[in-house]
């Protein structure tokens, strides 16, 4: 009687296990790179980029800037006014990461949870 009941559980897992896609990997997909970041540079190559995201979507946005300290503060000051309220308060995912180096610049990526994050191009 037990080796019937296993036979019959493994079998019915076998059809639950067989019907389960196996996630896909998905490769992170660089939106923009800005080099020298003003309010106009905001507004024309940021702004849309938050517009254009839905509040379900579930890409995490990471936020990758380069340069000295007192530029990656202003930086991230600017782009995080930029983001402003959206999605009813909740918001959606930003990632901010801040990398020193000589030269100032910001990329955006769009990263699928879980997967690996962009590559380093400093």
């Amino acid at each position: 009687m037990k080796t019937i009941s296993a036979v019959i559980i493994a079998f019915s897992l076998s059809f639950i296990l067989v019907g389960q896609e196996v996630p896909k990997k998905h490769e992170p997909v660089k939106l923009v790179e800005i080099e020298r970041l003003t309010k106009v540079e905001v507004k024309e190559k940021l702004i849309p980029i938050w517009d254009a995201q839905k509040c379900t979507d579930p890409w995490v946005k990471w936020v990758i800037s380069y340069g000295p300290p007192n530029e990656l503060k202003r930086r991230q000051h600017l782009i995080s006014d930029s983001i402003g309220l959206r999605c009813d308060i909740i918001g959606f995912r930003v990632l901010f990461v801040d990398r020193e180096s000589k030269k100032a610049r910001t990329v955006i990526w769009n990263v699928w949870p879980g997967d690996s994050p962009p590559p380093d191009e400093n």
